[in-house]
């Protein structure tokens, strides 16, 4: 399945980010990540913290939320 995926998706995905994810979730990730290709690993980051200081690397703190660390302000109405 990953195979398929990763050939036919190829080069979509920049970078993504999951924040504050349940332990499961992390967990789960920690054994994915070993079968996919290092590069797609590489894509995508997911931490069972609110904040991950990787994310500073491709975000501005401008815009990124201040529960996430950043300095723009939390997001009460979403629509």
């Amino acid at each position: 399945m990953f195979s398929s995926i990763q050939n036919n998706y190829r080069a979509r995905l920049h970078k993504s980010y999951v924040v504050n994810a349940p332990t499961s979730i992390f967990w789960t990730w920690k054994l994915i990540k070993q079968v996919l290709d290092e590069s797609t690993a590489e894509k995508i980051s997911i931490s069972n913290e609110n904040v991950d200081k990787e994310i500073y690397l491709n975000v501005n703190p401008n815009q990124l939320e201040e529960r996430f660390g950043g300095k723009a302000p939390n997001l009460k109405t979403f629509w």
